[in-house]
This record gives C-alpha cells, sequence and structure tokens, in this order.
C-alpha cells in the first residue's frame, strides 16, 4: 500500500480528527443516505464509519428523526455503542436497550435518545406488543444483515419500518449477502434494497488504504493409522447409507454428511407428530410450532412411516420422487421406523468420530468415545450396541499406537517461522471446536512459555457454558481483547465468536486450523490480519477428508458471490421505493399512553389464548357431535381460567395424547409455584428476572451455578437507571427465601 496522507472527516455532529476521509467510504455513505442500501465490504474495510458517517448525514437532514442500530448479539451490540460514544459529539443522545430494561422504560428512553442499540428480537417483541411505532425513525442500520432470510427478526422489524414510515432508509451492513443469487434476491426483498456497493481489497477506490494478504495453503497428510481408521468409519457410514437408500428414506449421493442425517432425525421427530391419529389438526399445529416446525427436509417421510395406512400396501413411487429425484425404488413396503431412526443416530455418530479423527486431533476422538460410555453405563442399550461394534472396535485397537495428529505439528511450525521473523507478533488461530482450542492452548503455553507468569495464548470463546468449560463473559472477552491488543499474550486462539463483528485488533497472521464451508466465515477469518501491513492467511487442510471439501466450498461460494455482487442488474433490487418529501419526525409518548398501549396488548394476548384453548376443545374427537351425550358434558363459565380450560382439555383427551399435555401442564405447574414463592416474599418478579439476566450477562456460569458480585449488580443498576435500593431490597429477600446464597460480597444462584 503506498504512503498516502489522509485527511480527517469534518461533520458538525462528530468529534473533529478522528475519522480519516477514505474516498469509497464518503461516496458509499453519500448513496446510503439517500436510498434503502446494501453494502458489501469484507472485514476491516470499515463498515461502522460507513454506518456513522450515513447516520450523521441523516441526523443533520432529519434532526427530529430517531436512529435504530441493530446488531444480532448483545456483545455486538454493546461493542457498536461504545464505537458510536467515541466518535460522536456529546450533543448526540445515545442508548443501548438491555435485557434488564423494562418495555415501559425502553419506550421512554427514545424520547430522550438520537440513536438507538439493541438486538432484533427486542425491538420486534416491543412492535408486536404495538409499544411504540418506526414512524419517525429516519434510518435503521442492520448489521450482519445477511441474517435477514427467511424468520429472522430482521426481517419482521424491516416489514413494519417499511409500512408505518413514510420516508424509510435502510442500511444493510454484511461481509457477504450470501452464497448465491436466490438468497440475495430474498435479501434485498424483504429490506426493499435500491443499491447494491460491493467493494473488496482489489477495488480501485481501496487498494490505496488497505495492504494485501497472502493465502497460503498446507496440506498435510494423515498418518497411515488414522488413514486405516477412516477407512473403517467410512465403510460403516457407507452400510448404513445403503439401507437408507435402498429403502428410499434417503436419496443416492456421492457424499454422505453429518447434516443430512441430522435432518433425518429431526423429520422422524415431527412426523410422530404428524401421523398421530390421537391428535387434531390444530393441536398438531401448536405442537409443531413450539418445536420450530418449517416442513420437511424429505417430504415424502410423512407418507412413507404413516401408521394409519396398512403397513403392506404398496406405495406410491411418485411420493418418493417429491422427495428426491435420485431414489433407487427396491422394496416397495413401509420400512421400520424405530429402525430407521437408529440408523441415523449411528450415522451421525460415525461423521462425527471421522471428522475430528481426520481434522482435529486424536485426543477429541478419544474424549467423544468416552462421554459415549458415560451416557452408555446409564443404561442406553442403542449406544452400547454402537460401542461395541466391530468398526469402533476396529478402530480404537488401530488407533492404539497414534498419539497426535500431524496437524499440531505444522501450527507450531507456522508460529515459530512467524515468531522468528518478529518476536511480538500477534497472531489469532480459528477453530471450530472449543475443546480443540483448549489442548491448542496447553500445547502452546507449554511449549512457548518462558516464565512462570507470562502466558503465550489465551483462548477466545463464547458466553455460552458447559458442564466442564465454562463460557467468557462480556466483561471477560473484552478484557481479553484489551490484553491482546496490549501485547499481554500473543496467540489467540478463537472459535467462531470472533469472527463476526466483535472488534479484534490487527494481528500479523490468522491461522485456520480447520476449514469452514461458509463463505461468510471465510471472509470474516481472513479480515483480521492485513489491516496495518502485509497480512498472511495460513489454512491447514488434512489431506483427502472434510477439510478439504470445507476449504474448496468456502472458495467457490466467495468467487460465486464475488462475481454476483460485480454485475448488479442480475439482481432484483427495488428501481426506486416510494418515499414522502417530508423528513421523518418522532413524537414522544408519555408513560400513561404507553401504559395504555401494553394494558390494551396483555388483553389481547390473553383472549388469544383462550380462543386457542377453545378452538383445541371444540376440534377435539371427544367433542365431536356425535360424541357429545349433552351439553352439560363441557360446562364453560365466565370465570373459568385457562389453567382449568387446560386442564379440563387434558381430562378428555385420549391416553396416548395426554402425556403432551401432561407435561405442559407440570411446567405450567412449575412456573405458578415459582411466581407463588417470590409473591409470599415480596419479591417483585420484574426486578427478580432483571437480577438473574444480569448476572448472567456480567457473572460467571459454573454448571448449575451463577455467580456475580454485588458491586457489579449495583454498577449495572446504575448505568440503567434502577434504583439502588429496590436491587438491594430484592437481593435481601431472595437470600431470606433460599433463592440466593451469598459469600462475602458474593452472590450465587442455582439454575435448578
Amino acid at each position: 500500500m503506498p504512503d498516502i496522507i489522509q485527511k480527517t472527516i469534518a461533520h458538525p455532529l462528530l468529534r473533529p480528527n478522528l475519522i480519516a476521509g477514505r474516498d469509497y467510504q464518503i461516496n458509499i455513505a453519500q448513496t446510503a443516505s439517500n436510498h434503502n442500501t446494501l453494502v458489501v465490504l469484507p472485514t476491516s474495510l470499515g463498515k461502522t464509519i460507513i454506518a456513522i458517517l450515513t447516520i450523521a448525514n441523516t441526523l443533520q437532514t432529519a434532526p427530529e428523526s430517531k436512529i435504530l442500530v441493530m446488531a444480532p448479539t448483545r456483545p455486538l451490540v454493546q461493542q457498536h455503542y461504545d464505537t458510536f460514544c467515541r466518535f460522536f459529539k456529546s450533543s448526540v443522545r445515545l442508548c443501548t436497550f438491555t435485557a434488564g430494561l423494562s418495555p415501559t422504560n425502553r419506550a421512554l428512553s427514545i424520547n430522550d435518545a438520537d440513536i438507538i442499540f439493541s438486538t432484533p428480537q427486542i425491538i420486534k417483541n416491543d412492535l408486536e406488543a404495538d409499544l411504540y411505532s418506526l414512524q419517525g425513525f429516519g434510518h435503521i442500520i442492520f448489521d450482519e444483515v445477511h441474517k435477514a432470510r427467511k424468520r429472522y427478526n430482521y426481517v419482521n422489524v424491516a416489514a413494519h419500518y417499511l409500512a408505518d414510515c413514510a420516508h424509510p432508509l435502510i442500511l444493510g451492513l454484511t461481509a457477504s449477502p450470501g452464497k448465491d443469487l436466490y438468497r440475495i434476491n430474498e435479501l434485498c426483498e424483504n429490506l426493499q434494497i435500491e443499491q447494491i456497493v460491493f467493494r473488496n481489497q482489489e477495488s480501485h477506490d481501496v487498494t490505496k488504504y488497505v495492504y494485501p494478504i497472502n493465502t497460503i495453503i498446507r496440506k498435510i497428510d494423515l498418518p497411515m493409522q488414522i488413514t486405516q481408521a477412516k477407512a473403517i468409519l467410512e465403510t460403516a457410514i457407507r452400510k448404513i447409507q445403503d439401507y437408507l437408500c435402498e429403502r428410499e428414506i434417503l436419496p443416492r449421493r456421492r457424499y454422505s454428511s453429518k447434516f443430512q442425517y441430522i435432518q433425518l432425525v429431526q423429520d422422524l421427530k415431527y412426523v410422530d407428530v404428524l401421523c398421530d391419529p390421537y391428535l387434531s389438526e390444530d393441536q398438531k399445529r401448536v405442537i409443531l410450532q413450539n418445536k420450530g416446525y418449517r416442513g420437511l427436509n424429505y417430504p415424502h417421510l410423512a407418507e412413507l412411516f404413516d401408521e394409519t395406512k396398512d403397513s403392506n400396501e404398496p406405495r406410491n413411487s411418485n411420493t418418493a420422487k417429491e422427495g428426491s429425484n435420485n431414489f433407487s425404488r427396491c422394496d416397495k413396503k413401509k420400512p421400520n421406523k424405530a429402525a430407521t431412526m437408529g440408523y441415523a443416530v449411528n450415522a451421525i455418530y460415525l461423521e462425527h468420530l471421522k471428522e475430528i479423527l481426520t481434522t482435529q486431533d486424536i485426543r477429541m476422538y478419544y474424549t467423544y468415545i468416552n462421554k459415549l460410555k458415560e451416557r452408555a453405563k446409564s443404561g442406553n442399550s442403542h449406544l452400547k450396541r454402537f460401542l461395541n461394534s466391530k468398526y469402533i472396535k476396529g478402530v480404537n485397537k488401530i488407533l492404539e499406537t497414534t498419539k497426535n495428529s500431524p496437524k499440531l505439528d505444522a501450527l507450531f511450525n507456522i508460529i515459530r517461522e512467524e515468531i522468528k521473523q518478529d518476536a511480538k507478533a500477534k497472531l489469532i488461530v480459528f477453530t471450530q471446536y472449543r475443546e480443540m482450542g483448549r489442548y491448542i492452548e496447553q500445547e502452546l503455553n507449554a511449549k512457548f512459555v518462558k516464565g512462570i507468569s507470562t502466558k503465550f495464548a489465551n483462548r477466545f470463546v463464547g458466553q455460552a457454558s458447559k458442564i466442564d468449560d465454562p463460557g467468557l463473559s462480556q466483561a471477560d472477552q473484552k478484557q481479553l481483547i484489551r490484553q491482546f491488543a496490549e501485547g499481554e499474550f500473543q496467540i489467540m486462539i478463537a472459535t467462531s465468536v470472533a469472527e463476526e463483528g466483535l472488534d479484534i485488533p490487527n494481528v500479523n497472521a490468522v491461522i485456520f486450523y480447520d476449514s469452514v464451508p461458509s463463505e461468510i466465515r471465510l471472509i470474516q477469518r481472513r479480515g483480521r490480519t492485513g489491516r496495518h501491513s502485509l497480512g498472511r492467511c495460513y489454512c491447514l487442510v488434512s489431506d483427502g477428508t472434510l477439510d478439504e471439501v470445507y476449504h474448496n466450498v468456502s472458495h467457490f461460494k466467495e468467487n460465486k458471490m464475488q462475481k454476483l455482487l460485480q454485475h448488479p442488474e442480475k439482481i432484483n433490487t427495488v428501481k426506486e421505493f416510494p418515499r414522502s418529501s417530508q423528513k421523518p419526525k418522532y413524537f414522544s409518548l408519555s408513560l400513561e399512553e404507553i401504559e395504555k398501549k401494553r394494558q390494551i396488548y396483555k388483553d389481547q394476548k390473553e383472549l388469544r389464548k383462550l380462543e386457542e384453548i377453545k378452538i383445541q376443545l371444540a376440534n377435539h374427537p371427544k367433542n365431536h357431535p356425535k360424541n357429545i351425550q349433552s351439553s352439560a358434558s363441557l360446562p364453560v363459565s365466565n370465570s373459568e381460567s385457562a389453567f382449568s380450560l387446560i386442564n379440563d382439555m387434558t381430562l378428555s383427551i385420549s391416553s396416548m395424547g395426554q402425556d403432551r399435555f401432561l407435561k405442559n401442564q407440570k411446567n405450567l405447574e412449575s412456573s405458578r409455584q415459582k411466581a407463588k414463592l417470590l409473591s409470599s416474599h415480596g419479591i417483585t418478579k420484574k426486578i427478580f428476572n432483571w437480577l438473574i439476566s444480569t448476572m448472567e450477562i456480567s457473572g460467571e456460569i459454573k454448571g448449575n451455578y451463577l455467580y456475580c458480585d454485588l458491586d457489579t449488580l449495583f454498577k449495572e443498576a446504575n448505568k440503567e437507571k434502577i434504583d439502588p435500593i429496590k436491587i438491594e431490597l430484592t437481593v435481601d429477600r431472595c437470600i431470606k427465601a433460599g433463592i440466593f446464597q451469598t459469600s462475602g460480597a458474593l452472590l450465587t444462584y442455582c439454575f435448578t
């Protein structure tokens, strides 16, 4: 990159001398200030700066409007809030919607803010409750906009905005809008995109601002023992595949994958509900909706496993063709569903074992086998048979003499090369698995750390915790990023949490320990280097494995996506979205108006629940006119609660259908008991829920226990303008009720 002198951007709403004036960012922001715009830029080219410049323009032209900035995760929302605080002057009022902020306070906060930051889930819920309108919003920013597909909350929010606002402006930011024309068109349709702006490191107006990134592929040859073990696992998988294909359950494919068997297991569970003769159509709809049902991946399975039909009745061969064009028809009788489920589950185990053995490390293979053994000890006969099969025993026998996979040695050699060139070099190692990240961290610190007090490598993971693998809180993540930026350690071993959005400092090189099939993740990983100097991207690819497949697939998708974006005329964008000449203006809502809206929504919600229950009762076979002996058999009075209606419905259905409703009733009873416990000790449910959600974000999770410092809770309460006396009173009452335990200033809560 040639040395250039960059002038800083001067804007009445932005702090001076902070944003370097890059021509492509200024031009893109100008386009986005007048049209619904999709901006596609690789990580590190400054999508956030484009959003800031666009918003500054909108606030200047529509000063009485509001701006909404959305991101898919809370850490990303907080990061955007912090970044905007750094660049906007104090006269621009910023507000972030947190999980602990009540709906009423959220609606009131909009009155006193210019820019609001939130996850889409919160906004969707507020809009459905009619808490406020997006009519007066001058611009909405959708970060990681590639998620705006199907039922993701971005789609719902965009629909509300485009319908309510007379002068809407949308800015979508992403590194990749999708791998094919269908996905890109779907995104453009959902957001009514008028302009698509695409840049990469080779674009003529970008090259002078960035450094090139060299991609270096290191092929890894598997040792003979692992190759033999892989062949045994593939033989077992092929036998299962033959069984399923011969019975027209799955289509014949050149390659099998873990994902197709996961889809099959999911479909078989849905088929249980779809073909249940004891459930009405409305009951099926409710149950499937709760399970997140969006249709069968293999539609022919519904007829194939319909037990209401004669099992010896020949099946319509056209049904199988509807599921796939590549079925081989050899058995016209219905296959056994239980056997099919067993084979599919075994295939998932085998595919996963093959993947981690050939692309990760042999220790992960043994860890997974040990987990299966522990589950088998609890009486799972299916797992016992699987573990005692000749295939698993054969693999275990072959691997007895193998200690480590060669990938780790290749990784260490790359790190030595980088450290030799620059003793203070910073590197990011990407891996899909937390467990593999832990092994890499341990090995690197054992090999490279010279002093006892220093640490060479640190693992960077998400907030979710497992029994033997605690996650990192948002505060811990920030601290690790800061330590990495300040050079307290040199190697960050990161899972997918470091790929999307988070402000990770520039590094000398990134290393892909494994390959990913997604072009988005490829671009995001690679974009962590090459910001301030020549970047290097190392790809470790095990020969003849899933690594090789994923590596080729992700690069193919990236090339295909770039070709599409270079010819935007092929994409179905909106020519010109109809807008009013009048700029948006937000009208503040009073507390009374907000409370009235909330009450109306609650009343309507209760009515809908009662109507759904009545429909289920009316449609049940027992309540069919032929089965009703007298109108007094099901008395329903106006005073009956939803709980008693559910109870009546449970008593009226058959024994096979009862289990599902009894389970729902048990969950309802558990919720009632919890509410009763809180009420009996004078504990406000709203404050209690805020405490738990804040402890989850700012505290630490270990197993079933949640730990948080009391001072942290009071600081968070102060930030969100919650009365500290209420917090102190609620904590004290929870301790007396036995809900919380204390040890000094540390508060403990058990999830069970």
